[in-house]
């Protein structure tokens, strides 16, 4: 089993900062394709990984056949209240 690093990359922060003020504003999560065209990410696959990183830290999970199945937990929330 792979251990997990606890650090948190910029551009995985910037995912997580649209999520929370999308979901905030909408009430419901984007589509991947939107996250990726807010954060102007050129490879479906490149936020995809960004996606399944922060799932792995505990950020968020991933429902893998909704198309707005991304959901926070509470550890986005009180990491986003503590930095930003």
């Amino acid at each position: 089993m792979k251990s997990v690093s606890l650090k948190i990359t910029p551009k995985q922060i910037q995912v997580l900062k649209f999520l929370v003020q999308y979901i905030r504003q909408h009430r419901q999560a984007p589509m991947i394709r939107e996250i990726q065209t807010s954060v102007r990410e050129k490879h479906y696959k490149v936020l995809v990984d960004r996606l399944l990183a922060l799932e792995r830290r505990g950020f968020i999970a991933r429902e893998f056949w909704k198309h707005r199945g991304i959901h926070l937990k509470p550890k986005a929330h009180r990491f986003m209240t503590a930095n930003y």
